[in-house]
């Protein structure tokens, strides 16, 4: 079990993982929603690597949709395995840009009742509506992350800067032309036009 573990830390790492009665258990109360946006575990990510990465990534997300259903007690819930498994295929399909981290800050939102109170009905398009709205939070911290790189990019000004201008050097063998007439020297005014005596 300890190799899982191991496994599952390098894939997860900024998740809480620890081993409790032979198995994962993943603390997400201290996962914040900046924390969540800026790691790298993308779903679309792992599930292209190995094949056990890709089991355990499919079954951290069962885990966090049973634990959801278990948790809220509302009246139409999911309750089989094919229920689960059709939700988690869902939730990959439709936020494969997602990472672990983003729907389990986003599940611990809806049961600390982020998103209103649940009491009815809590099944596939419920959840996808709650995701849906979670995209704000996401966008917000989209937002965030841009003006902290726009900082990053811009250099500090001081009043010692300076800028120092150095030309190119030009090609010699190369000479332009502007073919003007004569006509339009004078209306330039670089050429006086002749006088009617001078003709």
């Amino acid at each position: 079990m300890e190799n899982k573990l191991q496994k599952a830390a390098k894939i997860w790492p900024s998740l809480s993982l620890t081993v409790r009665e032979g198995k994962i258990e993943i603390e997400v109360s201290k996962l914040s929603t900046k924390q969540a946006f800026r790691t790298k575990n993308h779903i679309n990510k792992l599930l292209k690597a190995d094949t056990e990465t890709s089991t355990m990534t499919r079954a951290f997300l069962v885990g966090l949709v049973k634990e959801l259903s278990d948790f809220l007690d509302c009246n139409k819930r999911l309750q089989t395995g094919e229920d689960y498994k059709f939700t988690v295929q869902s939730l990959i399909e439709q936020r494969p840009d997602w990472t672990l981290e983003e729907f389990a800050n986003c599940f611990k939102l809806i049961k600390q009742g982020s998103f209103g109170k649940l009491f009815e009905r809590l099944k596939t398009a419920e959840i996808l509506d709650i995701l849906s709205r979670y995209e704000i939070y996401r966008i917000n911290e989209r937002e965030a992350l841009r003006k902290e790189q726009d900082q990053q990019r811009q250099p500090e000004r001081s009043e010692n800067f300076t800028v120092k201008y150095v030309p190119q050097k030009k090609n010699h063998h190369i000479k332009e032309f502007l073919h003007l007439s004569q006509k339009d020297l004078i209306e330039l005014g670089q050429v006086k036009p002749k006088a009617a005596s001078d003709e």
